[in-house]
């Protein structure tokens, strides 16, 4: 299946640059990632690391971190931090984890009683050996 295309001029760089890393047929890893080669992109994304059957937050960007009106980092994503929006971004975390592909979308914080603070996001997956999820990156373009 082709990875998603996406919605904005943001997450198509963010796409391509994920593209371009690595060896071809294997999925990239964090090591291959190079800030200095996107750092237009840096504000907008978060590296989310998985361990057991959780998700915690490596790093969030200035740009999210915003948006949101929070720090990220270090924290897991929970129904604590993400309220009854948890289990929708929970399924779609383990959708881009398990299939190992892209996943995109567009969204409101209505969690966070902003539902006029719309984005759209693209998530993809990362491997440190090539083959196992064991981290995701994502990107948010807010509209």
């Amino acid at each position: 299946m082709p990875p998603p295309i996406p919605a904005t001029s943001r997450l198509r760089e963010f796409q391509d640059y994920w593209s371009g890393i690595g060896a071809e047929g294997v999925i990239p890893g964090r090591q291959h990632i190079q800030p200095g080669d996107i750092p237009g992109l840096l504000p907008y994304i978060l590296i989310l690391d998985y361990t057991n059957g959780q998700y915690r937050c490596r790093l969030a960007g200035t740009a999210i971190v915003e948006g949101l009106g929070q720090e990220l980092t270090g924290r897991v994503l929970d129904d604590e931090l993400l309220g009854s929006a948890f289990a929708g971004w929970f399924r779609r975390l383990e959708t881009v984890r398990r299939q190992a592909r892209p996943l995109s979308g567009e969204e409101n914080l209505w969690w966070l009683s902003r539902s006029y603070r719309n984005f759209h996001w693209l998530c993809l997956p990362l491997a440190s050996d090539g083959r196992r999820v064991d981290k995701l990156l994502m990107c948010i373009d807010w509209t």
